[in-house]
Protein backbone atom coordinates (compact mmCIF):
# COMPACT_ATOMS: atom_id res chain seq x y z
CA UNK A 1 0.00 0.00 0.00
CA UNK A 2 2.92 2.30 0.79
CA UNK A 3 4.63 1.77 -2.44
CA UNK A 4 1.76 2.33 -4.34
CA UNK A 5 1.11 5.85 -3.05
CA UNK A 6 4.38 6.24 -3.11
CA UNK A 7 4.11 5.71 -7.08
CA UNK A 8 1.07 7.69 -7.26
CA UNK A 9 2.45 10.56 -5.65
CA UNK A 10 5.40 10.42 -8.38
CA UNK A 11 2.92 10.86 -10.73
CA UNK A 12 0.95 13.57 -9.49
CA UNK A 13 4.29 15.23 -9.11
CA UNK A 14 5.31 14.53 -12.82
CA UNK A 15 1.76 16.23 -13.63
CA UNK A 16 2.13 19.24 -11.69
CA UNK A 17 5.69 19.47 -13.51
CA UNK A 18 4.18 19.14 -17.13
CA UNK A 19 2.07 21.92 -16.97
CA UNK A 20 4.47 24.30 -15.26
CA UNK A 21 6.37 23.67 -18.05
CA UNK A 22 3.93 25.20 -20.45
CA UNK A 23 2.82 28.63 -19.01
CA UNK A 24 2.18 30.09 -22.11
CA UNK A 25 -0.73 28.44 -22.88
CA UNK A 26 -2.34 30.08 -19.66
CA UNK A 27 -2.30 33.64 -21.12
CA UNK A 28 -3.57 34.66 -24.37
CA UNK A 29 -0.70 34.31 -26.90
CA UNK A 30 -1.70 36.91 -29.63
CA UNK A 31 0.96 39.27 -30.78
CA UNK A 32 1.52 42.21 -28.53
CA UNK A 33 0.02 40.59 -25.13
CA UNK A 34 2.23 40.26 -22.07
CA UNK A 35 3.70 37.03 -21.05
CA UNK A 36 6.76 36.28 -19.00
CA UNK A 37 8.17 33.08 -19.41
CA UNK A 38 11.22 33.64 -21.68
CA UNK A 39 11.14 31.23 -24.96
CA UNK A 40 7.49 29.66 -23.92
CA UNK A 41 5.88 28.66 -27.16
CA UNK A 42 1.91 29.07 -27.51
CA UNK A 43 -0.27 26.45 -28.45
CA UNK A 44 -2.52 28.27 -30.18
CA UNK A 45 -2.18 29.65 -33.20
CA UNK A 46 -2.23 33.43 -34.29
CA UNK A 47 -2.88 34.07 -37.99
CA UNK A 48 -1.85 30.81 -38.85
CA UNK A 49 1.38 30.82 -36.73
CA UNK A 50 2.61 29.90 -32.92
CA UNK A 51 3.95 32.64 -31.35
CA UNK A 52 6.91 33.13 -29.20
CA UNK A 53 7.38 34.35 -25.54
CA UNK A 54 10.42 37.04 -25.88
CA UNK A 55 9.96 37.47 -22.27
CA UNK A 56 7.83 40.82 -22.22
CA UNK A 57 5.51 40.09 -25.42
CA UNK A 58 4.27 37.65 -27.98
CA UNK A 59 5.91 37.86 -31.04
CA UNK A 60 6.18 35.63 -34.65
CA UNK A 61 9.24 33.59 -34.11
CA UNK A 62 9.23 33.57 -37.74
CA UNK A 63 6.36 34.53 -39.90
CA UNK A 64 6.05 33.10 -43.41
CA UNK A 65 2.41 33.98 -45.13
CA UNK A 66 2.81 31.89 -48.62
CA UNK A 67 2.54 33.96 -51.75
CA UNK A 68 0.56 36.19 -52.65
CA UNK A 69 -0.61 38.53 -55.59
CA UNK A 70 -0.31 41.83 -55.40
CA UNK A 71 1.33 45.08 -56.56
CA UNK A 72 4.70 45.85 -55.70
CA UNK A 73 5.05 47.74 -52.30
CA UNK A 74 1.24 47.09 -51.58
CA UNK A 75 0.49 47.94 -47.79
CA UNK A 76 1.09 45.25 -45.56
CA UNK A 77 -0.89 46.33 -43.20
CA UNK A 78 -2.53 44.10 -40.14
CA UNK A 79 1.52 41.87 -40.11
CA UNK A 80 3.98 42.23 -37.99
CA UNK A 81 7.29 43.93 -39.35
CA UNK A 82 9.83 41.05 -40.29
CA UNK A 83 6.99 39.24 -41.78
CA UNK A 84 7.65 37.76 -45.72
CA UNK A 85 6.08 36.52 -48.72
CA UNK A 86 6.46 35.25 -52.08
CA UNK A 87 4.74 38.32 -54.38
CA UNK A 88 3.86 36.34 -57.51
CA UNK A 89 3.15 39.32 -59.55
CA UNK A 90 6.36 40.55 -59.28
CA UNK A 91 8.34 37.28 -59.03
CA UNK A 92 9.98 38.03 -55.76
CA UNK A 93 10.59 37.78 -52.09
CA UNK A 94 9.08 40.23 -50.13
CA UNK A 95 9.52 41.64 -46.29
CA UNK A 96 6.63 44.01 -44.19
CA UNK A 97 8.83 47.11 -42.84
CA UNK A 98 5.51 47.59 -40.79
CA UNK A 99 4.02 49.83 -43.78
CA UNK A 100 4.65 48.48 -47.03
CA UNK A 101 5.66 45.14 -48.54
CA UNK A 102 9.30 46.24 -49.87
CA UNK A 103 11.20 43.68 -52.12
CA UNK A 104 14.16 41.74 -50.80
CA UNK A 105 15.76 40.25 -53.34
CA UNK A 106 15.83 40.18 -57.57
CA UNK A 107 15.39 37.09 -59.48
CA UNK A 108 17.41 38.99 -62.36
CA UNK A 109 19.64 41.77 -62.29
CA UNK A 110 19.13 42.56 -66.13
CA UNK A 111 16.42 45.44 -66.61
CA UNK A 112 15.31 46.05 -69.70
CA UNK A 113 14.90 49.57 -71.16
CA UNK A 114 11.69 51.09 -69.42
CA UNK A 115 8.95 52.18 -71.73
CA UNK A 116 6.05 54.63 -71.09
CA UNK A 117 7.83 57.51 -70.03
CA UNK A 118 6.21 59.94 -71.44
CA UNK A 119 3.48 62.91 -70.58
CA UNK A 120 1.54 65.97 -73.19
CA UNK A 121 3.40 69.20 -72.34
CA UNK A 122 1.36 72.02 -70.74
CA UNK A 123 0.99 75.30 -73.12
CA UNK A 124 -0.59 78.62 -72.59
CA UNK A 125 -0.19 78.03 -68.44
CA UNK A 126 -1.75 80.52 -66.11
CA UNK A 127 0.91 82.02 -64.46
CA UNK A 128 1.95 80.89 -60.54
CA UNK A 129 -0.31 77.89 -60.90
CA UNK A 130 0.94 73.93 -60.06
CA UNK A 131 0.31 71.81 -62.87
CA UNK A 132 0.20 67.84 -62.93
CA UNK A 133 1.29 65.51 -65.95
CA UNK A 134 -1.12 62.21 -66.68
CA UNK A 135 -0.54 59.12 -64.81
CA UNK A 136 2.29 57.46 -66.82
CA UNK A 137 2.69 53.61 -66.67
CA UNK A 138 5.97 52.82 -66.84
CA UNK A 139 6.96 49.00 -67.77
CA UNK A 140 10.06 46.81 -68.24
CA UNK A 141 11.40 43.53 -68.55
CA UNK A 142 13.91 41.09 -67.62
CA UNK A 143 14.14 42.22 -63.62
CA UNK A 144 11.93 42.03 -60.53
CA UNK A 145 13.58 44.64 -58.85
CA UNK A 146 12.69 48.60 -58.66
CA UNK A 147 14.68 51.28 -61.09
CA UNK A 148 15.85 54.58 -59.71
CA UNK A 149 13.66 57.53 -60.92
CA UNK A 150 14.33 61.48 -60.68
CA UNK A 151 13.77 64.40 -61.74
CA UNK A 152 16.00 67.40 -62.61
CA UNK A 153 15.31 71.01 -64.33
CA UNK A 154 12.70 73.89 -62.68
CA UNK A 155 13.35 74.20 -59.05
CA UNK A 156 9.89 73.23 -58.08
CA UNK A 157 9.32 70.29 -60.55
CA UNK A 158 8.76 66.99 -58.33
CA UNK A 159 7.79 63.17 -59.43
CA UNK A 160 5.12 60.74 -57.52
CA UNK A 161 5.45 56.88 -58.07
CA UNK A 162 2.12 54.80 -57.67
CA UNK A 163 0.19 57.71 -56.34
CA UNK A 164 2.78 58.43 -53.43
CA UNK A 165 4.57 60.98 -52.01
CA UNK A 166 6.14 63.74 -54.31
CA UNK A 167 9.60 64.12 -54.06
CA UNK A 168 12.64 64.68 -56.76
CA UNK A 169 13.77 60.80 -56.40
CA UNK A 170 12.54 57.32 -55.83
CA UNK A 171 11.80 53.81 -57.54
CA UNK A 172 9.86 52.62 -59.46
CA UNK A 173 8.44 48.31 -60.16
CA UNK A 174 7.52 47.86 -63.74
CA UNK A 175 3.13 48.55 -63.87
CA UNK A 176 3.46 51.65 -61.45
CA UNK A 177 2.66 54.90 -62.85
CA UNK A 178 4.87 58.42 -62.78
CA UNK A 179 3.29 61.66 -62.77
CA UNK A 180 5.55 64.97 -62.54
CA UNK A 181 4.24 68.22 -61.47
CA UNK A 182 5.86 71.59 -61.08
CA UNK A 183 4.75 75.43 -60.85
CA UNK A 184 4.37 77.57 -63.62
CA UNK A 185 6.75 80.89 -64.32
CA UNK A 186 5.44 84.03 -62.79
CA UNK A 187 6.32 85.57 -66.41
CA UNK A 188 4.17 85.77 -69.66
CA UNK A 189 5.58 83.86 -72.25
CA UNK A 190 8.00 81.55 -70.85
CA UNK A 191 8.54 77.90 -70.23
CA UNK A 192 10.08 75.44 -67.25
CA UNK A 193 11.28 72.14 -68.09
CA UNK A 194 11.24 68.95 -65.74
CA UNK A 195 13.46 66.27 -66.81
CA UNK A 196 12.51 63.35 -66.03
CA UNK A 197 15.19 59.82 -65.85
CA UNK A 198 14.51 56.40 -65.30
CA UNK A 199 17.32 53.94 -64.71
CA UNK A 200 19.97 57.12 -65.67
CA UNK A 201 19.46 55.75 -69.14
CA UNK A 202 15.96 56.98 -70.23
CA UNK A 203 14.82 60.41 -69.60
CA UNK A 204 12.24 62.48 -71.26
CA UNK A 205 11.20 66.51 -71.01
CA UNK A 206 7.93 67.41 -69.36
CA UNK A 207 7.33 71.53 -70.50
CA UNK A 208 5.48 73.74 -69.12
CA UNK A 209 4.60 77.31 -70.36
CA UNK A 210 2.48 80.25 -69.88
CA UNK A 211 0.49 82.40 -72.34
CA UNK A 212 2.28 85.46 -74.59
CA UNK A 213 1.63 88.86 -73.05
CA UNK A 214 -0.28 91.25 -74.71
CA UNK A 215 -0.33 95.07 -73.93
CA UNK A 216 3.71 95.70 -72.61
CA UNK A 217 3.50 99.06 -70.46
CA UNK A 218 6.88 100.77 -68.71
CA UNK A 219 7.26 103.57 -66.74
CA UNK A 220 9.18 106.98 -68.45
CA UNK A 221 12.68 107.26 -66.97
CA UNK A 222 12.33 111.25 -67.32
CA UNK A 223 10.22 113.37 -65.17
CA UNK A 224 7.66 115.98 -66.96
CA UNK A 225 5.82 118.70 -66.02
CA UNK A 226 1.94 119.19 -65.20
CA UNK A 227 1.83 120.94 -69.10
CA UNK A 228 2.27 118.25 -71.38
CA UNK A 229 0.16 120.25 -74.05
CA UNK A 230 -2.67 117.51 -73.91
CA UNK A 231 -2.99 113.93 -74.10
CA UNK A 232 -1.31 114.34 -77.66
CA UNK A 233 1.83 115.45 -76.05
CA UNK A 234 2.03 112.87 -73.74
CA UNK A 235 1.69 110.11 -76.04
CA UNK A 236 4.70 112.34 -78.28
CA UNK A 237 6.83 111.97 -74.86
CA UNK A 238 5.86 108.32 -74.80
CA UNK A 239 6.25 107.30 -78.26
CA UNK A 240 9.88 109.01 -77.74
CA UNK A 241 11.34 107.34 -74.43
CA UNK A 242 10.01 103.75 -75.98
CA UNK A 243 11.72 104.46 -79.36
CA UNK A 244 14.86 105.07 -77.36
CA UNK A 245 14.67 102.46 -75.18
CA UNK A 246 14.16 100.48 -78.32
CA UNK A 247 10.38 99.01 -77.81
CA UNK A 248 9.05 98.82 -81.14
CA UNK A 249 4.97 99.54 -81.78
CA UNK A 250 3.03 102.20 -81.18
CA UNK A 251 2.60 103.62 -77.36
CA UNK A 252 0.57 105.77 -75.76
CA UNK A 253 0.57 107.83 -71.96
CA UNK A 254 -1.63 106.32 -69.10
CA UNK A 255 -3.57 109.08 -68.87
CA UNK A 256 -7.18 111.38 -69.07
CA UNK A 257 -8.14 114.58 -69.45
CA UNK A 258 -11.28 116.24 -68.87
CA UNK A 259 -13.71 114.64 -71.64
CA UNK A 260 -11.70 111.43 -72.64
CA UNK A 261 -11.10 108.69 -70.26
CA UNK A 262 -7.87 106.49 -70.82
CA UNK A 263 -9.94 103.33 -71.02
CA UNK A 264 -11.89 104.69 -73.63
CA UNK A 265 -8.36 105.63 -75.56
CA UNK A 266 -6.29 102.79 -74.96
CA UNK A 267 -6.73 99.16 -76.50
CA UNK A 268 -5.33 96.88 -73.09
CA UNK A 269 -4.87 93.37 -74.27
CA UNK A 270 -4.36 91.20 -70.99
CA UNK A 271 -1.37 89.73 -69.28
CA UNK A 272 -0.04 93.53 -69.37
CA UNK A 273 3.83 92.83 -69.26
CA UNK A 274 6.85 94.86 -68.04
CA UNK A 275 8.43 95.91 -71.82
CA UNK A 276 11.55 95.45 -70.07
CA UNK A 277 11.36 91.98 -68.82
CA UNK A 278 8.71 90.71 -70.20
CA UNK A 279 7.00 90.20 -66.41
CA UNK A 280 3.62 90.04 -65.74
CA UNK A 281 2.33 93.22 -64.39
CA UNK A 282 -1.52 92.89 -64.14
CA UNK A 283 -3.82 89.98 -65.65
CA UNK A 284 -6.86 91.26 -65.94
CA UNK A 285 -9.13 94.48 -65.86
CA UNK A 286 -9.99 93.74 -62.43
CA UNK A 287 -6.46 93.71 -61.39
CA UNK A 288 -5.18 96.94 -63.18
CA UNK A 289 -7.81 98.99 -61.36
CA UNK A 290 -6.15 98.24 -58.14
CA UNK A 291 -3.52 100.22 -59.90
CA UNK A 292 -5.40 103.05 -60.84
CA UNK A 293 -8.16 103.98 -62.83
CA UNK A 294 -7.92 103.19 -66.54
Amino acid sequence: MLRRLALIGAAFALAAVLVQASPASATDPTIGNPCTSVGGYSTRNDNGNNTWCNGTTYQYPFYIMGSAAAPAQSSCSGYTAGAERWNTTIDNLEVCDGTTWQAIGNTSNTCGSPSGLSSTNVTSATLNTVYTSSAATITFSGCSGALSVSVTGASTAQIGVNGGAWSTSSAIYSGQTLQVRLTASGTANAELTATVTVASSSSTNWTVATGSGGSRIFLTNLAYSADLGDLSGADADCQAEANSAGYSGTWKAVLSDATTSAASRLTIVYLVVNAYDGSTVVTNSAAIRRIGTV
